[in-house]
């Protein structure tokens, strides 16, 4: 039919509403979206049966997060398994508690992680897979990249059922998940540990990495070919990290200690307080200055999750999150920040019986 304007009285009602693919998959899945700027603790999240699962489940969607991650609760009774699935979306997987196993059945060979409370370990891309608890109440954590993928190719059969195998992210082997690999250190001080599995995350000895203050200690995490990049991050009693800001839909889980973070756009005094605890989560919208404080009486520790590693990366929003602001970074120095955020710290230092390390903070 050939444009005549004469003709738009014709048109249909459009029928796809205005959600994205990804809105509206999740949306028919039918269980609970729990929204918030922040999640408490996970672990208290109201689930139900997802169908398609074969597990109660709940999306969790948080402000920061925009279309770029995407995050899911799973619940899990002993002996409880979840129905086998496969997708072309990354996905890493955070044990918040309970024991179990992840099985990966692929044309290669199969794996089997082992898990327990603390493992972190990655999903192979494409590959069959299901998760299976065997002690305790199991609360799982995966957080992925579903948006940008599903947004780009909105086709189940892409989606879902697509024969193509990733040479390169699984090999089949049964060490797959072994918890073995490499280290490398990147040009910024940063450790990278290129593995497939880590056992604890809230254990883990970390290294050092002065740059980002409070005496902070850091590893970065290269998982399956990824392009999803996590890392974990602690600082000690009495102090608080150098605020930063970069993309979005880094996804925060707090690990150890009680604290809270402080986000803001442009304007400090118009930022957010976060008051969080073990399994607290939240994401740092984009471009968000934000700022983590230790009032606790043990090390704080998170685990964060987000598109672009250092193998890998998506775009240049995460590139200059450690370099002073005052050259064009995304970093605010000691001396460069809001004379109220110490004074905020050492109220709330005071309030909670703590110490602060005013040698950690300069």
């Amino acid at each position: 039919m050939e444009y005549d304007v004469s003709r738009v009285s014709e048109a249909s009602d459009a029928e796809w509403g205005s959600g994205t693919p990804y809105d509206r998959w999740r949306d028919a899945q039918k269980i609970p979206v729990h929204r918030s700027f922040y999640i408490e603790d996970l672990t208290k999240l109201e689930t139900e049966l997802w169908s398609d699962l074969g597990a109660r489940a709940a999306f969790v969607e948080l402000d920061g997060a925009g279309d770029n991650t995407a995050a899911y609760v799973v619940n899990l009774d002993a002996d409880d398994t979840t129905a086998w699935r496969k997708h072309t979306w990354e996905e890493i997987v955070y044990v918040a508690s309970g024991e179990g196993l992840t099985e990966v059945r692929g044309p290669k060979g199969v794996s089997v992680a082992r898990w327990g409370p603390g493992a972190v370990f990655p999903v192979p891309l494409n590959q069959t897979y299901r998760h299976i608890a065997v002690a305790g109440e199991t609360v799982l954590y995966c957080v992925n990249n579903a948006p940008p993928i599903m947004n780009l190719f909105h086709h189940d059969g892409f989606l879902f059922d697509n024969p193509f195998e990733f040479e390169d992210r699984y090999d089949g082997s049964e060490s797959y998940y072994s918890g073995e690999g490499r280290f490398w250190r990147h040009q910024t001080g940063a450790v990278i540990w290129e593995t497939n599995f880590v056992a604890d995350v809230v254990h883990i000895d970390l290294p050092e990495l002065p740059h980002r203050g409070a005496k902070g200690r850091n590893v970065m995490f290269q998982f399956a070919e990824h392009t999803l990049r996590p890392h974990v991050s602690e600082f000690p009693i009495g102090s608080y990290k150098k605020a930063h800001r970069h993309g979005p839909g880094a996804q925060i889980v707090l690990l150890a200690g009680v604290g809270y973070s402080l986000l803001w756009r442009d304007d400090f005094s118009q930022a957010t307080k976060v008051d969080w605890k073990p399994n607290s989560v939240f994401v740092p919208p984009n471009l968000w200055w934000h700022q983590h404080f230790n009032t606790g009486a043990e090390p704080a520790r998170y685990l964060a999750i987000h598109m672009g590693g250092k193998k890998y990366r998506f775009d240049h929003s995460y590139e200059r999150d450690g370099e002073d602001r005052r050259s064009g970074g995304d970093q605010i120095e000691y001396d460069d920040q809001d004379p109220r955020v110490h004074e905020m710290f050492s109220a709330e230092c005071s309030d909670h019986g703590v110490t602060v390390d005013e040698s950690a903070v300069l």
